[in-house]
């Protein structure tokens, strides 16, 4: 039976794994996707056990799968959240955050709309907004301040409604 550094130096030998972290993962993600994997997959005690297995190619598919989409993945905690891209509604794909090399001309334009429409409403609106989205919840948010948690959501949903309505939206809606 093999050792586990036997499999994983087979495994990085094997292009089949680094191919399906590219088809899962952004371009500029995919090396650290990988690495993450190898990283996961030495942390299994069974390793020679699983990789004799015949499904050991799902079982890897899974691992990588598991790691890009979870938010609270090993991956998802070290490379995700670095740049801070919120995501807040279906059709556009970030709100404001730092320029980073991740992100491409249109979420920066997205982000410049947001920021404008969210200068033009009232400061608690925007200020409840942008806590919402730092924190990714209404039920942290009102945790931390003791606002209630209906409260919360029925302001932010106010906001995005605002946002939708304004006809420079629909823009990003579809490209």
């Amino acid at each position: 039976m093999k050792t586990n550094n036997h499999i994983i130096i087979e495994i990085s030998r094997c292009r089949y794994y680094k191919d399906l972290c590219r088809k899962i993962a952004r371009r500029d993600l995919v090396d650290d996707l990988y690495q993450e994997f190898i990283f996961a997959l030495l942390t299994y005690d069974n390793l020679p056990e699983v990789y004799s297995k015949e499904w050991f190619r799902l079982f890897a598919k899974r691992i990588i799968n598991n790691l890009y989409h979870s938010q609270t993945s090993t991956f998802s905690l070290k490379y995700r959240h670095m740049d801070k891209v919120i995501k807040y509604m279906p059709g556009v794909a970030t709100i404001w955050a730092e320029k980073s090399d991740a992100m491409e001309e249109d979420d920066t334009e997205i982000i410049n709309f947001i920021n404008k429409e969210l200068d033009k409403m009232d400061w608690y609106e925007r200020e409840l907004f942008r806590a919402v989205m730092d924190l990714n919840s209404a039920r942290k948010l009102a945790r931390k301040t003791r606002i209630n948690r209906n409260s919360i959501r029925y302001t932010v949903n106010k906001v995005k409604e605002r946002i939708r309505k304004n006809p420079q939206f629909k823009q990003f809606m579809y490209r």
